[in-house]
């Protein structure tokens, strides 16, 4: 697993406060050598000050679209729970999911439900 150093979170948390401040106005734009200019979405400004707040934590981050599908074994392993717990919680409708074949597939965007009623 990737370990964080003082060297990443110290930037991470001075950009957070930065873009945190500017957020309803700021237009982000990126400068290439060449004179090109990317503009980044508003979205993406906000993926990146999530993204942002955890690296000032020292955490890991992880960006994947919400409609994605995974295993069981990774969904247990994204909520820091076991596979059979997972299942349970499968076989009573709390978190959304489909069968292919004998294999189950989990929408990362039910893990929310979990989450919220902790």
């Amino acid at each position: 697993m990737l370990r964080l150093d003082e060297k990443e979170i110290s930037p991470a948390r001075d950009s957070k406060k930065i873009l945190e401040t500017k957020n309803a106005e700021i237009e982000l734009v990126l400068h290439e050598e060449n004179g090109t200019k990317i503009v980044l979405p508003k979205i993406a400004v906000r993926v990146l000050i999530e993204a942002l707040t955890y690296i000032s934590e020292g955490r890991e981050v992880s960006v994947k679209p919400l409609n994605d599908e995974v295993t069981t074994q990774k969904a247990a392993e994204f909520l820091r729970v076991s596979r059979p717990f997972l299942i349970k919680i499968l076989e009573n409708g709390e978190i959304p999911h489909r069968k292919v074949g004998k294999h189950r597939r989990v929408l990362l965007v039910g893990f929310g439900r979990l989450q919220s009623a902790d």
